[in-house]
Parts: C-alpha cells; structure tokens; sequence
C-alpha cells in the first residue's frame, strides 16, 4: 500500500485546458432555487384569509387595510421581480 501511494504522489496530475478553467469559473456557486419565485404562493392564500380571519374581530375597514397593504406589497413584489429579471 505504501509503494501506490508513493506512485500517486509521483506521477504528475493532468493539468485543466484554459477552456476548461474558464468553464469551470463561469460555473455558479452554488445551485440554489430563487426564493423570490415562491414569495406569490404565499400571497395567494394570504390575502382571502385575512379577509375570512378578522370577520367579525376588527371593524372592516380596518380588515380593508390590511387587505389592501398585502396588495400592495404583492404588487410592489411582482414589479420588483420583474423590473430585476432581464427577460422580460
């Protein structure tokens, strides 16, 4: 076992073409999913509940504001992901 590891340590490693280097740079980091895609499934249920939630516990023009500033902060989140995304 000693003498296989003396022949590893001895015999030079292949070295990376320059393509392959710069293939290997241009990689990203690491491959995480876009949070902010998943922002608007949590918005779709969030707004008829807080209708159906504070029935009856608040008065409802309070319920309207809390209603319409979740709006407002989906629809600022959407511009916000699209004015980001080059694509479109």
């Amino acid at each position: 076992m000693d003498k296989f590891n003396e022949l590893l340590l001895r015999t030079p490693m292949p070295r990376l073409s320059q393509a392959s280097q710069q293939e290997k740079e241009n990689l990203p980091k690491e491959n995480l999913p876009n949070y902010q895609l998943f922002i608007p499934l949590l918005f779709g249920p969030l707004l008829p509940l807080i209708q159906i939630g504070f029935r009856g516990k608040l008065p409802q023009h309070q319920i309207n504001y809390i209603y319409f500033t979740g709006l407002t902060a989906a629809l600022g989140h959407a511009g916000y992901v699209m004015v980001k995304d080059s694509s479109m």
